[in-house]
């Protein structure tokens, strides 16, 4: 096997700043990424069993998928099936492409608040700040959109994106979304 198995390298550089996925838990509370959302994003549900993400295109019926087989979350409260948004953003703090696979509700609504405004419309036409904030164990996210880079694409990330094979459809049977078949 050697020091790390590829599983384990994964993981640790997946955890990383800098790394292929921007983790909501990696941003400390009072501060905020900017970030720019590109592309055509992705939806379902997902949870997690075994330790391991799983995501459908679309929720299973109860006779389709046993809930009781998904892990515990942190509170020691039965898993469940979440709905989730995974897209591609351009991470401005790292410099790098990255997936945000966004599952907290609080986060969801306020881009589909964003997205369905006359004042600021398609999500992709500008960028966006997300700060954490914490109030005693709570956690919340503001987002809030900057005018100043509305309907400007920086050549650099254009290039990026275009440059950069990323399936997020690939999500859904857990496969890497940067490797090309």
């Amino acid at each position: 096997m050697g020091f790390l198995s590829t599983e384990q390298m994964d993981a640790v550089e997946a955890n990383r700043s800098g790394g292929q996925y921007l983790r909501t838990k990696q941003i400390e509370p009072g501060s905020a990424v900017k970030m720019r959302f590109l592309g055509d994003a992705i939806t379902g549900v997902g949870g997690w069993r075994d330790g391991k993400p799983l995501r459908f295109a679309i929720k299973p019926s109860a006779d389709e998928f046993d809930v009781d087989t998904l892990d515990v979350d942190m509170n020691g409260k039965p898993g469940m099936l979440r709905d989730f948004i995974a897209c591609v953003v351009w991470n401005y703090k790292d410099e790098a492409l990255q997936i945000f696979e966004i599952s907290q509700v609080g986060i969801q609504d306020k881009l589909i608040a964003l997205q369905k405004s006359d004042d600021w419309g398609d999500i992709t036409t500008y960028d966006v700040s997300l700060k954490k904030t914490k109030k005693g164990d709570r956690i919340d996210y503001e987002v809030t959109p900057s005018p100043n880079g509305k309907g400007k694409l920086d050549k650099t990330i254009e290039n990026a994106f275009d440059s950069t094979y990323i399936d997020l459809k690939k999500l859904y049977s857990n496969e890497d979304p940067f490797k090309k078949d």
